[in-house]
């Protein structure tokens, strides 16, 4: 059964921290290689990405062609281990474990000498909740977004209570909204088709001290934070006859670098033609803090989105034209029952721009294990995971997808493309 991919899947990418480029022309893999010794070692550096600490027990495998390579970092964050044949053939690297919320593989690694590898973490130390009432709303019927710069926990409805889990300690800020979306059926123009209408009647900051599990938010009496408006048009990859012709325009707005909701849409029209959507936002900046911007096109409930994401607001008026498209396969097929896991996924053509294909995992709802190939190939056929690993549960799903932009981004692809999730066997 065809899973729902979430909108912010790849958000998170973990990618190469650094050496992430082209790799050279391989030569076969039939050719002689050098003896291990002669080959020298290879330094692997496990860092948790945005604060870059070292991760211990990160497994790590490395494919070559003259086999596995396995290791686990210690408690530095480092392993190191026999290098590789560079010479042979594609180096690929596949990477997790405990301390990781997923699996990364990286097909095609540049030579070098130290390999450093980004991975997002799971948060492991005991958590508080925070807890409070939520009274003097302008209005008793809107809804209230409440969100932090401490953790990615938020809350959103109509409630008059609310909690969000963060750190046990540590001072911050929670950033909130007031809003209110009006009825689709009496409010949307004729031609917007999956658009969208909504109003933020006010934006709200509110110290949270040090250790504190209390802190009641009252909407009126909070710091206002005064929005910035902007507008944008987004030109569908493929037209009006394009696979997101029919789907839902989409415009996020969190904290660069963190984890507080500081802006969002409010209006999302589809054009008359067809071929593009017009969309109206807005975002607040509390200090220190600027905007990290997705624009989303989703095809339609099976997964597949095509997104551009901006650290730092785009221009007002901006037309967005590069979306990339979506993927094809030629294998396996749209209507295949299932896919064997051991078996090549084959792209129908790769896209030009690109930084890489790719292929992502999922257990249910959740994004398991990501697979980057950092030379473009066109057929990507799943390692096997680390010894001791397992992520993928007894049905998994996965989708296909490209990835651009990734320099800037230091975590995940600035532009990127995905296809209908299919069903994988293990």
């Amino acid at each position: 059964m065809r899973r729902s991919l979430a909108a912010s899947s790849l958000l998170l990418a973990a990618q190469l921290v650094a050496g992430c480029g082209d790799p050279s022309p391989a030569r076969p893999a039939q050719m002689d290689m050098a003896p291990a010794a002669a080959r020298g070692t290879l330094r692997v550096e496990a860092r948790a990405l945005y604060t870059n600490q070292p991760v211990a027990g990160v497994a790590v495998a490395i494919d070559h062609a003259g086999g596995r390579i396995e290791a686990t970092t210690d408690a530095n964050g480092n392993a190191t281990v026999a290098a590789p044949d560079w010479d042979a053939g594609p180096v690929d690297v596949t990477y997790g474990g405990a301390p990781a919320i997923m699996l990364t593989s990286l097909l095609g690694v540049a030579r070098g000498e130290t390999l450093t590898l980004g991975l997002p973490v799971r948060y492991t130390g005991q958590a508080r909740t925070l807890s409070g009432t939520i009274v003097n709303k302008l209005a008793a019927g809107d809804d209230t977004i409440l969100t932090t710069d401490l953790s990615g926990d938020y809350f959103q409805g109509s409630a008059t209570t609310y909690q969000l889990k963060v750190p046990p300690t540590g001072a911050g800020r929670m950033i909130g909204a007031e809003f209110n979306s009006p009825d689709p059926s009496t409010n949307l123009p004729p031609l917007a088709g999956h658009a969208i209408v909504q109003t933020f009647v006010k934006w709200f900051s509110l110290p949270v001290p040090d250790g504190a599990k209390t802190l009641d938010v009252d909407v009126t009496a909070a710091e206002a934070l005064t929005p910035t408006k902007l507008t944008g048009t987004v030109m569908l990859p493929g037209g009006a006859n394009g696979p997101f012709a029919k789907g839902t325009g989409y415009v996020a707005m969190t904290q660069t670098g963190g984890t507080a909701f500081i802006g969002a849409m409010t209006r999302v029209d589809g054009a008359a033609d067809g071929a593009s959507f017009h969309w109206e936002g807005e975002y607040v900046t509390p200090t220190g803090m600027t905007p990290y911007v997705q624009i989303q096109l989703r095809a339609g409930p099976n997964g597949a989105f095509s997104a551009k994401r901006f650290v730092g607001a785009p221009s007002d008026g901006q037309v967005v034209s590069d979306l990339l498209p979506m993927p094809e396969l030629t294998s396996p097929r749209n209507n295949a029952s299932s896919h064997p896991i051991g078996s090549p996924i084959v792209f129908a053509q790769v896209a030009s721009g690109i930084d890489s294909t790719g292929v992502e995992i999922f257990k249910g709802r959740a994004s398991v294990w990501r697979v980057y190939a950092l030379d473009k190939r066109a057929s990507i056929t799943v390692p096997a995971q680390p010894t001791g690993v397992d992520v993928l549960g007894a049905a998994p799903v996965a989708s296909v997808f490209f990835c651009a932009d990734t320099a800037p981004m230091n975590a995940g692809c600035g532009r990127i493309a995905t296809a209908p999730q299919f069903d994988l066997d293990r």
